[in-house]
């Protein structure tokens, strides 16, 4: 990969509507993402992938799309990721191994912190490998492979299952570092991007340490994992951070001066994902307010988070939301939809969102395993409601008063 030294960008829908003739296309289905799950390493049965605060924190999309998309955000696309120089080298494997898979870096293996963007960046990829018409391409947790496997190993059907995987043209899996430890998974685990890459295919892994610190890995599948392309995602620059919130305000009902997004850029030092966090509470309190996002503003919001760091939790909010309503904490977790206990949800997941630095999904999880969509569609709900009503609001203030003294 050649690096052209370059402003932070969003990447124009357009340069990935030209057909890629030489892509090849899929060879069958890739396994439904409702399956039971199992770790075969404990053996313990389990109903599902795992959606409490352990969890990969990502959003349950939407199980009525294309199968190889259900695993993947309908908001993680390529033309809403910034690059910087943060993310360059990444980005630009990713593409490489999108316009040419199986090509010469495989596995692409993506590593950094948390929040800052790995999940974004392989959404969008196996996104965009749909798009090109490749329909034999699977993305999921690892932790979703390894479950799957278990599964397989129980129920005997351990050939359904390799046939399932190594078939695959294209094989995403975040969160790799789940099968530090395994033996058996990591075993199948190598052999599936064997298969794969022999077949002329690609994969794609994403991890939260680089291969060399996960303890606990087999030394063929560490082997495996940096005789590829080992890439490194970091902390967002200024520049980079500037470019999100610039994406985020046209996004925005309320408008924001450049001036005072340049301050909040300058001031939210940290991942994307507090960034984000930062730019909610602004906007979210310059609403409930109804005052101008100043430079003084933020920096009074900002400082009134930093004041009080790890305060507040979706418990408390439960708690304080759920007395003021009268909806026991046992509500928010369950699926009773009368109008007062959903009323009251659907103002927890908006204060938490406010009030903490917790993305919509984990969110979402600590509420009972609700998907992305459905916290998603609760918060821009009660968005909507404080610009008009006005008891809402008033109400909405007073709680976020309390939750931060």
């Amino acid at each position: 990969i050649r690096l052209v030294v370059a402003p932070p960008r969003l990447v124009p829908p357009s340069e990935f509507d030209r057909p890629d003739r030489s892509a090849p296309h899929g060879v069958g289905p890739a396994a439904r993402t409702s399956d039971p799950t199992s770790d075969p390493e404990r053996g313990d049965p389990s109903t599902g992938v795992p959606t409490g605060p352990g969890a990969p924190s990502r959003g349950r999309p939407s199980r009525t799309g294309p199968e190889p998309l259900r695993d993947i955000s309908p908001h993680l696309t390529l033309d809403r990721f910034v690059v910087g120089s943060c993310n360059r080298v990444a980005y630009l494997a990713g593409i490489e191994a999108r316009r040419t898979p199986g090509g010469a870096y495989n596995p692409i293996f993506v590593y950094g912190g948390c929040g800052l963007g790995k999940t974004h960046l392989l959404q969008g990829i196996t996104r965009e490998f749909f798009r090109q018409g490749e329909r034999g391409i699977r993305y999921l947790p690892c932790e979703g492979f390894v479950n799957r496997f278990g599964q397989a190993v129980r129920r005997r059907e351990i050939d359904r299952f390799r046939e399932r995987f190594r078939s695959l043209r294209v094989l995403v899996l975040d969160d790799v570092q789940i099968v530090a430890g395994k033996e058996r998974s990591q075993l199948e685990l190598l052999e599936t991007i064997d298969r794969i890459a022999e077949a002329g295919g690609q994969v794609l892994l994403a991890s939260d340490k680089r291969p060399a610190e996960l303890a606990g890995l087999a030394e063929k599948l560490l082997g495996r994992f940096v005789g590829g392309l080992v890439c490194r995602v970091s902390e967002p620059d200024l520049p980079t951070r500037l470019a999100i919130l610039e994406q985020e305000a046209r996004r925005s009902p309320v408008p924001v001066p450049r001036e005072t997004i340049l301050r909040l850029a300058e001031r939210s030092v940290g991942n994307v994902r507090e960034l984000i966090g930062a730019w909610v509470r602004v906007t979210a309190h310059a609403s409930l307010l109804r005052e101008p996002i100043t430079p003084v503003f933020v920096e009074g919001i900002l400082e009134e988070s930093i004041a009080t760091p790890g305060r507040v939790t979706v418990d408390a909010i439960v708690e304080e939301v759920g007395r003021r309503y009268g909806v026991p904490p046992v509500e928010f977790r369950g699926r009773n939809r009368s109008r007062t206990v959903s009323l009251a949800r659907h103002i927890a997941i908006y204060v938490a969102r406010v009030l903490t630095d917790l993305s919509l999904s984990e969110i979402g999880a600590e509420l009972g395993g609700r998907r992305h969509a459905t916290t998603s569609a609760a918060y821009r709900k009660i968005e909507r409601a404080l610009r008009t009503d006005d008891q809402l609001r008033i109400e909405v203030e007073r709680l976020i008063r309390v939750l931060q003294r």
